[in-house]
């Protein structure tokens, strides 16, 4: 799982070139100070500088509502950011840096240790997706040792590195099967992967007959997955997938009748959909044709990841794909 935690911090310090008073006793009171670049701070002053409690809206229009000591942000704050993202917790000289929760637009919400402006220590990482990790983190990545409690009801408790599976783990799975083993860049180091199930069931039904026709024809198949139970969501891989599929059934992209293409969109792209689907397309083309294999999602370098992938199995292989097309008639 490539849960990549990136965090952007606000380190700017604040000077008092180009800034104003404009209301109050900014040298030791209250008061309130106007920058050049746009920004304000109302608060405490102490000796001409900012100390105490106030509030400092930023040029780029960041929010920052907390303590202050010698012009920095020192102790307990809350800082928003234009983006939507919301901190709250310890600072230590304008750093995010201690103990805070930080609460994302996109609705993952991280719980825990800091230092220098990123997640480090222990802490709790909740993503938008369900999936919810708890553990060591280094540098914004989840590092060390951890639990992964995925949205399915499965679990990983072991050895993470760049917020992948990478040492000594056990994974659960939702169905209770226990898999203790050696871990690589969130795969198993022994390749315990199985395509049992992957391709059984759809030789028992029929394949069309080659389309023997004089034309050139395109057979296509397309895949867009965006929810994953067992990966980090993905934004516009469906799209992108219906809107190719889309194109190619347009006048634009050769209006491919309907037996010719077919789309295959989050939960209906298992790996042993995508499969049997590929075989049902690619199997009709004759000499003469083209096929076609589009696929939005995630991927390893030697797999294509399907919506049913478990942390374990249901990988698509590369090379099973390639096989399928190479068993196809066209050139």
């Amino acid at each position: 799982m490539k849960n990549l935690l990136i965090f952007l911090c606000l380190c700017t310090g604040i000077t008092t070139a180009f800034a104003q008073c404009i209301k109050g006793d900014c040298i030791n009171g209250e008061g309130t100070m106007v920058y050049s670049n746009g920004g304000k701070y109302v608060g405490s002053f102490k000796d001409g500088k900012i100390e105490g409690k106030g509030m400092l809206i930023f040029g780029n229009g960041d929010k920052y509502i907390g303590e202050w000591q010698n012009q920095q942000r020192q102790g307990k704050g809350r800082l928003t950011f234009t983006n939507g993202d919301l901190y709250f917790g310890d600072f230590e000289k304008n750093n995010l840096q201690g103990t805070g929760r930080m609460q994302f637009a996109n609705g993952d919400v991280y719980e825990g240790q800091w230092l220098n402006g990123k997640p480090n220590g222990t802490g709790k990482y909740v993503f938008s997706e369900g999936n919810v990790y708890e553990g060591e983190i280094k540098d914004g990545f989840l590092e060390g040792i951890g639990t992964m409690r995925y949205k399915d009801g499965a679990t990983y408790n072991g050895n993470w590195k760049g917020s992948l599976r990478n040492g000594k783990g056990v994974f659960v799975t939702s169905h209770g099967d226990i898999v203790e083993d050696e871990w690589i860049d969130d795969r198993l180091a022994k390749e315990v992967f199985s395509s049992d199930g992957a391709t059984g069931d759809a030789e028992m039904f029929p394949f069309p007959e080659i389309d023997r026709s004089p034309e050139t024809k395109v057979w296509a198949v397309v895949v867009g997955i965006a929810s994953y139970d067992h990966m980090p969501s993905l934004r516009y891989t469906d799209d992108d997938a219906y809107k190719f599929f889309a194109f190619l059934r347009g006048p634009e992209g050769g209006a491919l009748p309907e037996k010719q293409i077919r789309v295959l969109i989050d939960e209906e792209a298992t790996s042993r959909t995508i499969i049997y689907t590929m075989k049902r397309i690619f199997l009709q083309a004759d000499e003469n044709d083209v096929v076609l294999f589009y696929f939005s999602g995630h991927g390893f370098e030697d797999s294509f990841v399907p919506a049913d992938y478990d942390g374990v199995k249901n990988l698509l292989k590369h090379d099973e794909v390639r096989q399928i097309i190479e068993n196809s008639k066209a050139k």
